[in-house]
């Protein structure tokens, strides 16, 4: 059954009086039940026609006069017997409560407000009483948002409105334009055709950058389409024009930023990739020196980026450690064709660089010594770097922060350390084991060596110098040969009770999170242990300032490659407005509820970046985002497959022995 109203309205014919949207909607809504249905417009010279094309809707010129007996005459010389007439007019403006003594005033139509200093202070009580969202006709929601702003920062005292007198000015001379222009007075607060230009006035006095160029791009592709094919389909036949390109810098050249820098690029974007180095790859990038101080924590000291030890390999197979479109090829070296050492994947990392022509897009030698934001720039980024002896300072739209988390260290707090007597070394100035055989080396005459920590790391390298070191002793946190605490003797006694004298101690204990240059006044901020980097929304969108800012590769155990790729896809299709992130209220909700998950499952602070059980999900959950598939189901199975073999033949084996039965059949 039809609603009451639209049922009365079925054997009616209606005259809908104004074309404005509301009145070209209603007449084209009303059309589809009443019997007719005849528009009429302020213009004297429209003829009567028929309406997109529909049967029952005229279109006429203004109403001339109506009778007693029903007629309706306009003044096109058409008349019709109406039964409804329906007032498109629109409203009057409407203060009841205000009382000024006649200072601030609505004319007799409602259709102007005033004196009112650019539609919002009046001259002679400003800047106590001002009204926002006055005009009509422009971008409405951004627009009241930049009164807001001007009017806050006046009465903060930021800003200066000029003198009574020159506002009072400024009005009449705006009321002289309009008339000599013959705009009829009720159109004195409609923006169009100058809305840009007042909304850029605005931001102007608060010392914003003007509108964005994509916005007022698309707000003009807007009044095209409906002049082209009118109102009644432009909503449903426009198309937003191409995304403005953004100027985006990507801070480092290790994997993260490789790839970022390919997928921003595919997204239209403008990318300037700084690398502090004078090679990219990042942590892949061997370097044989290491710091003068070996525990890293002078900081004064020369800051050696590389943490990579000679004899590292991956610990993913080379089919985890391709990019969705670019797999990682085989080895020469048959022996060790799954699982490559690390001057393969620098080869693999150029490789790809240079195929996609990333190299021309990166700065090499080039430290970035500043990110933060541009003040009233619009979201918009200030990089300051420096090259040699030169500095610079550019403005850019966006920054992906891609600077890895391999390169400052984090030691362990051993009570006794200070009056300790031994030497101290962390895994990140470690490269070959030669310094810790016997007799090699003065210094290392008496070697033997406490490795603290049972990660990859830790593992590799205690191997690695038990080929020439007097003896080694592994370190865990898991089990009851941790440290105790050490003495001025030069003893390490361990939980279990029992004791060695060591010569050497040397820290596999990870690395902090480190943004030096990153100025956010607190909003984005690592913790103390340097263990965490928050609020991130999905360990990527900080959800303050997303997504003009964002990370990639800050999750650890996962598969990281592959990982980090989905990242910058993701952000790469935010910024060019394909993708939506939600609010940042809820962006903040998400990130409390994550902490309060691994609280509540008894997981420490310093794993709130750990992916692992749940790496398939989350890159599962980011696919989704930009309507990708699932991962592979080979992949995953065969990602498990490392964590049993593992499992089953430990740590030293497992590269070596595992096999994976689908491998034939996995796709890539």
């Amino acid at each position: 059954m039809l609603p009451l109203v639209n049922h009365y309205l079925c054997i009616q014919i209606v005259v809908v009086i104004g074309d404005g949207p509301s009145g070209l909607d209603i007449c084209r809504d009303i059309a589809t039940v009443a019997k007719q249905v005849h528009l009429s417009t302020r213009s004297s010279e429209i003829e009567v026609s028929k309406l997109d094309n529909y049967e029952n809707l005229w279109n006429h010129s203004k109403i001339d006069h109506v009778d007693e007996s029903g007629e309706v005459t306009f003044l096109d010389g058409s008349s019709i017997y109406a039964d409804i007439i329906l007032y498109c007019t629109g409203y009057k403006y409407d203060f009841p409560f205000l009382e000024t003594n006649g200072i601030v005033s609505v004319d007799d139509e409602g259709r102007v407000v005033g004196p009112l200093y650019k539609h919002v202070f009046p001259p002679k009580l400003s800047p106590f009483l001002s009204f926002v969202s006055i005009p009509y006709q422009g971008i409405v929601f951004l627009m009241f948002e930049l009164q807001a702003k001007w009017i806050a920062q006046v009465l903060s005292g930021k800003v200066l409105l000029p003198s009574e007198e020159e506002m009072l000015a400024d009005v009449q001379d705006h009321n002289r334009q309009l008339e000599e222009a013959g705009i009829p007075k009720r159109h004195t607060h409609r923006l169009h055709p100058h809305e840009m230009e007042y909304m850029d006035w605005i931001a102007a006095q608060i010392g914003m950058p003007s509108l964005d160029a994509g916005l007022k791009e698309m707000y003009w592709s807007i009044y095209k389409c409906a002049r082209e094919v009118g109102y009644a389909k432009y909503r449903d036949l426009w198309s937003p024009p191409m995304a403005e390109s953004r100027r985006v810098a990507v801070i480092g050249a290790g994997p993260s930023g490789l790839v970022t820098a390919r997928e921003l690029q595919r997204e239209g974007h403008r990318v300037v990739v700084f690398e502090k180095s004078n090679q990219l790859g990042g942590l892949w990038a061997y370097n044989p020196r290491v710091e003068t101080d070996l525990l890293s924590l002078n900081p004064n000291r020369e800051i050696v980026h590389s943490s990579l030890y000679k004899s590292l390999r991956t610990n993913l197979p080379r089919q985890l450690m391709s990019f969705s479109d670019y797999s990682f090829g085989c080895a020469e070296n048959v022996n060790r064709l799954n699982f490559p050492e690390h001057e393969e994947v620098l080869k693999f990392l150029n490789e790809f660089a240079n195929d996609f022509g990333i190299n021309e897009l990166i700065r090499f030698n080039t430290e970035v010594v500043r990110v933060a934001p541009v003040e009233f720039g619009g979201n918009r980024w200030l990089v300051e770097s420096k090259s040699e002896e030169l500095s610079s300072e550019e403005v850019f739209d966006s920054v992906v922060i891609c600077n890895g988390h391999y390169t400052v260290p984090r030691v362990a707090n051993i009570p006794g350390i200070k009056n300790w007597p031994g030497k101290q070394i962390h895994s990140h100035n470690y490269r070959v084991p030669e310094p810790f055989k016997d007799q090699a080396r003065p210094l290392y005459t008496f070697c033997t060596v406490v490795v603290i920590g049972d990660g990859s790391s830790g593992l590799d390298i205690c191997r690695d110098i038990a080929t020439v070191a007097k003896q080694v002793h592994l370190s865990t946190r898991s089990s009851e040969i941790e440290i105790d605490h050490v003495d001025e003797s030069g003893e390490v006694t361990f939980l279990d009770g029992s004791s060695i004298h060591v010569d050497i101690i040397l820290h596999c204990t990870g690395y902090k999170y480190d943004f030096p240059f990153l100025e956010t006044n607190g909003i984005v901020s690592v913790d103390d242990e340097g263990r965490a980097v928050g609020p991130l929304y999905k360990h990527v969108f900080p959800p303050k300032l997303s997504p003009c800012l964002s990370f990639v590769g800050i999750p650890s155990q996962g598969i990281i490659f592959l990982g980090s790729e989905l990242q910058a896809k993701w952000i790469a299709q935010v910024l060019s407005g394909k993708v939506l992130l939600p609010s940042e209220d809820d962006m903040l909700a998400d990130v409390e509820d994550h902490n309060r998950q691994l609280e509540e499952a008894g997981i420490p602070k310093r794993h709130t970046h750990r992916l692992h059980p749940h790496v398939m999900e989350y890159m599962d959950w980011i696919a989704a985002q930009m309507g990708m598939p699932s991962l592979d189901a080979g992949l995953k199975e065969m990602y498990w497959s490392i964590y049993k073999c593992a499992g089953e033949v430990g740590y030293a084996k497992y590269r070596d022995l595992w096999v994976f039965d689908n491998l034939a059949k996995l796709s890539l």
